[in-house]
């Protein structure tokens, strides 16, 4: 009779072990958390809704709206700043889309092919510049502050400056470099950049 009680105790923990490790097996995930790939998938995983409108009659390729900003002004526009990202396309604009709490964001991101994103409506205050965010609005332009970027992106560029420009009646001593401005820590856009997207805007206001 005790062999027998034995045997049925060790079969009943058995049991029970068996069920925890099927419940176990059930409860976890199914599908591992894995890193976007892509902007689409960005998008599709986090639909962003469309709630702002673009400023004027410039229309950016799409709108991706940012966490981090003030709305509204405490101060009027006087300055457009240019930044490069340092680092990939898709990575600035995760990062300055999904930040929160940190400050962290910009009104535009042009992509290598010309794309632009509005972040932050220009009405509102993005946080990209030491002590300049409230009178400023900020561009950024996927690349490095070292190396050229992209035809396709001086000439949007120069576009959405030449806009802001008319928009808000400034001249283009508006326009700053973010190394201008916070010279002690930042190097972008670099100087060839900035040259380039002058040039264009010039060229752009005189035809």
């Amino acid at each position: 009779m005790t062999k027998l009680l034995r045997d049925l105790g060790i079969a009943a923990i058995a049991a029970i072990a068996g069920l925890g490790i099927a419940y176990a097996i059930t409860r976890a995930p199914k599908n591992p958390v894995k890193q976007p790939s892509s902007i689409q998938e960005i998008l599709t995983e986090n639909p962003t809704p469309q709630v702002q409108e673009p400023v004027g009659n410039f229309t950016p390729t799409r709108i991706h709206q940012a966490h981090d900003y003030r709305a509204g002004r405490t101060a009027n526009v006087d300055e457009i700043v240019l930044h490069t990202t340092e680092g990939t396309p898709l990575g600035a604009e995760t990062w300055l889309t999904s930040a929160s709490g940190l400050e962290v964001s910009a009104h535009y991101l042009v992509w290598p092919n010309g794309d632009i994103v509005q972040m932050v409506n220009p009405a509102d205050t993005a946080w990209h510049v030491r002590g300049h965010n409230a009178r400023s609005v900020g561009i950024e332009i996927a690349g490095y502050f070292n190396r050229p970027i992209t035809n396709q992106q001086v000439t949007r560029t120069a576009e959405l400056v030449s806009h802001l420009l008319n928009q808000y009646d400034l001249q283009p001593t508006a326009i700053r470099a973010h190394s201008q401005l916070d010279p002690s820590r930042r190097r972008d856009p670099g100087t060839e950049n900035f040259n380039r997207v002058i040039t264009a805007v010039n060229q752009d206001r005189n035809r």
